[in-house]
């Protein structure tokens, strides 16, 4: 049956709320809870992934000879970006008849997969790649919504969503350290942060 909160969701018994469903515990359960921390490290790594991959992407098409196609490939990755919409069905289709969290495996398929195929220096293939990646990023925010959502409720969810992200924004700073060693030890070589990243 529906979930009903009898305090305010600011309440602060931690006690008390552990004993709740985790619908019904205050921000501060919540937050203390461990679907918390299953979807704060999900979308930590995988928001640092997406990040590093926008941010790389001209450096790593450039490696791999775009300028001698006039940056015909750094152009189509600007102009695929923005079509994540096209794939609002599958999205739906995959959490209706797969469920929530075959969903959150499909999006971690789905970065390994673009995240490998972009270590392969084909910029033909880097045009799959770009279709992954659009694919894996409409697939993240759409499945960390629908986590949120259903995990810790309506009452909460702006305010979970808000603590998602400001945490996950926090974490995605390594990538300044990540591309000072691409500069440095790898000497403009972006790969060997791409194979991490790949594997994280």
């Amino acid at each position: 049956g529906t979930i009903h909160r009898s305090k305010s969701i600011w309440r602060f018994n931690l006690k008390e709320d552990m004993q709740l469903p985790v619908k019904a515990r205050s921000i501060w359960g919540q937050l203390m809870s461990f679907e918390f921390f299953v979807v704060i490290t999900f979308a930590s790594i995988q928001m640092l992934r997406c990040y590093m991959y926008i941010g790389l992407n001209d450096e790593l098409l450039a490696y791999y000879g775009d300028a001698d196609h006039e940056f015909f490939y750094s152009k189509l990755f600007g102009y695929a970006l923005p079509s994540g919409i096209i794939f609002v069905p599958l999205i739906d289709h995959t959490i209706a008849h797969l469920g929530l969290f075959n969903a959150l495996h499909v999006t971690n398929l789905l970065g390994f997969a673009y995240g490998i195929l972009s270590l392969i220096p084909s910029l033909k293939l880097q045009v799959l790649v770009f279709f992954l990646f659009t694919c894996f990023r409409a697939f993240l925010y759409s499945v960390m919504s629908t986590y949120t959502a259903w995990i810790f409720g309506f009452d909460t969810f702006g305010r979970m969503t808000g603590f998602i992200f400001s945490i996950s924004a926090v974490f995605t700073l390594l990538q300044y350290p990540l591309v000072t060693w691409i500069n440095g030890p790898f000497r403009g070589n972006p790969l060997w942060v791409g194979a991490l990243l790949a594997c994280a």
